[in-house]
Order: C-alpha cells, then sequence, then structure tokens
C-alpha cells in the first residue's frame, strides 16, 4: 500500500484576536491563537506549535501558550 502523504505548504497565517491592539487597558490578559491554512485548503488550530513573541516586552509579555498579559500603557 502506497502510504505516502501528499505535499501541503501553509498558504497562509491567522492570529485571533486580529488587530494591532490586543488589550485595551493594562494589567488585563488575552489569549490568542493561530489557525493556519494549507495549500489543500485545509484549516487547522496551530496554537499548541506557535512561537509568540511580543514586539515591545516592556508594554505586554506573552508566554509560551499564547497567553498575552499587559503591563503598562504603550
Amino acid at each position: 500500500a502506497n502510504t505516502a502523504l501528499p505535499a501541503t505548504e501553509v498558504s497562509s497565517v491567522q492570529v485571533h484576536p486580529a488587530g494591532s491592539r490586543v488589550l485595551q487597558l493594562p494589567h488585563r490578559r488575552q489569549q490568542l491563537s493561530v489557525t493556519a491554512r494549507f495549500s489543500d485548503g485545509v484549516e487547522r488550530d496551530v496554537t499548541s506549535i506557535a512561537t509568540f513573541e511580543s514586539s515591545h516586552p516592556d508594554v505586554a509579555s506573552v508566554n509560551a501558550r499564547g497567553l498575552v498579559t499587559g503591563l503598562k500603557r504603550g
């Protein structure tokens, strides 16, 4: 039996919630989720294998699971 799987590539990635501003106030938390769409049309939640990083770590931190914590206004 042929067990080879067809090659698929990620065609797009979406981070939810969308938008440049996740938290409206400091000291709040927001869970991010990541969805990948593959070249075969399949969409999958890839949050558990995504890597998260804050572009402004003095304003908001994000842990390995995608939980963002606001530290101050920014």
